[in-house]
């Protein structure tokens, strides 16, 4: 059917892609891990860093190849955007990236925060091992640092991000830069309005910004793979996908319906010409 040439034509290019996906988001994960490791230093005295699990304090240093005992050099160069004292932390230039998620970086203009935040809404479905570090444990109470945040999945047995993860991320202890960034978590952030990143939270009795950090399937395959899952019969989608030999003329419906599936196939055909360039996306 015609429909089904339009995706697998869309398909082909995306798989096209799925190389040039895996090199970039290697270099937007070390990037990350860079981040982390400078802010988990700069928010921490020297002393304390030591004393944290030495498989903590390993984890960014081997993806990073630096020697443990390398700390942060307070004089280093103040990122303004990250609010980090560290000289490596260095955003990727993806202005001429063509990958998936470059492109994606490239049409939204997506800012280091935000960039942050897709990468740590994206890693546990990529390399879940590289959050392993924020379940440190602070020996002075005995349990996991508050600031973290983040929760142990039923199933995942690592650790799932929540919004105060990101916050402490993006903003350690600074109480003017965290409140700032919460608009990046509003309803009419691009992030939640085009359902990229879900925030949720299963108890009433407890804060926002407890609400875990998740990325729509669907984003998690166009920035890996490149192609969209098919999606299984569930509950929660009670249909099967129908692949036949036969064209658009062989089939036989009544007036309503062909209608119907006519509307769907032009939207497929010419959905972005119609949304974009004709401004049916303007409420």
């Amino acid at each position: 059917m015609e429909s089904e040439k339009i995706m697998e034509q869309h398909s082909t290019e995306n798989t096209a892609k799925s190389g040039s996906n895996g090199e970039t988001l290697a270099r937007e994960i070390s990037w990350f891990a860079g981040v982390v490791n400078a802010r988990l230093n700069d928010y921490f005295p020297k002393d304390k860093i030591q004393k944290l699990p030495e498989k903590s304090v390993n984890w960014l240093d081997k993806i990073l190849n630096r020697k443990t005992d390398r700390i942060v050099n307070k004089t280093a160069e103040f990122n303004k955007e990250t609010g980090i004292t560290q000289a490596d932390t260095t955003v990727p230039d993806l202005s001429n990236d063509h990958s998936v998620y470059g492109e994606f970086v490239n049409y939204y203009k997506l800012n280091t925060q935000e960039r942050l935040l897709l990468m740590l809404a994206i890693i546990p479905h990529i390399q879940p091992h590289l959050l392993d570090v924020f379940f440190s444990v602070n020996k002075t109470l005995g349990r996991g640092y508050t600031e973290f945040g983040g929760i142990k999945g039923t199933r995942h047995n690592g650790f799932l991000p929540t919004i105060e993860t990101a916050l402490f991320l993006l903003a350690g202890s600074d109480l003017t830069r965290r409140f700032q960034l919460y608009q990046i978590f509003e309803p009419d952030h691009f992030f939640t309005a085009h359902n990229i990143l879900v925030f949720e939270n299963s108890s009433a009795n407890e804060t926002f910004y407890c609400s875990t950090i998740n990325i729509s399937e669907e984003y998690v395959d166009f920035f890996t793979t490149g192609n969209y899952r098919k999606p299984q019969f569930s509950m929660d989608f009670p249909a099967r996908r129908l692949v036949t030999k036969m064209e658009w003329t062989d089939l036989i419906l009544d007036d309503f319906t062909t209608r119907q599936l006519d509307e769907i196939r032009i939207w497929l055909q010419h959905g972005p010409t119609l949304y974009g360039k004709w401004g049916m996306n303007k409420n």
